[in-house]
């Protein structure tokens, strides 16, 4: 799987949008903040390389 995002927080902080596929929990997505914030919408996809029945999906807020 792979996740792309309309932006991410990487100079600041470490918020790629490839965080949220590492399975650590202490790790995060963050749309850009720091110099010019990323104006709205933001928005991440997910890209499983193929179709697949999905049971669940688990958000963690911050």
């Amino acid at each position: 799987w792979t996740a792309t995002a309309s932006d991410e927080e990487s100079t600041a902080e470490s918020g790629r949008a490839a965080n949220v596929l590492d399975g650590d929990t202490a790790t995060i997505w963050h749309s850009k903040w720091s110099g010019t914030p990323a104006p709205l919408p933001h928005s991440i996809t997910i890209d499983m390389h193929s179709t697949a029945v999905v049971s669940a999906i688990v958000y963690r807020p911050r």
